[in-house]
């Protein structure tokens, strides 16, 4: 379907940009333009469709999946406060200046 600009859909209604006047005053004048219909008078074109690749699919399951999934590892937690309760948590100061020093880099 093409939209013409001099078209007078809602002519009552619509308002130029700002200006507070009617677009049009009078009524609709033919544009000589009419879309193509089959023997039975409707729209000769297809209607539209959307469909997703398998990539898409594979995609829009994982966020699915990822919906269902709890935000925090509760078993981990269990044994982190354990670990710290006991005092057999430990801290390896090396790997954390590592990791830290890694993600610098990629800033």
């Amino acid at each position: 379907m093409v939209i013409e600009p001099g078209n007078s859909f809602n002519a009552n209604s619509s308002t130029a940009a700002g200006t507070g006047k009617s677009r049009h005053s009078g009524p609709a004048v033919p544009t000589g333009k009419q879309e193509k219909t089959d023997a039975q008078g409707s729209n000769a074109h297809s209607p539209d469709s959307v469909s997703l690749s398998s990539a898409g699919q594979n995609l829009a399951k994982l966020e699915a999946e990822l919906a269902q999934a709890p935000d925090v590892d509760e078993a981990k937690v269990a044994e982190a406060r354990t670990a710290l309760a006991n005092g057999s948590y430990t801290v390896d100061a090396e790997t954390i200046a590592s990791k830290l020093l890694d993600q610098d880099a990629l800033l």
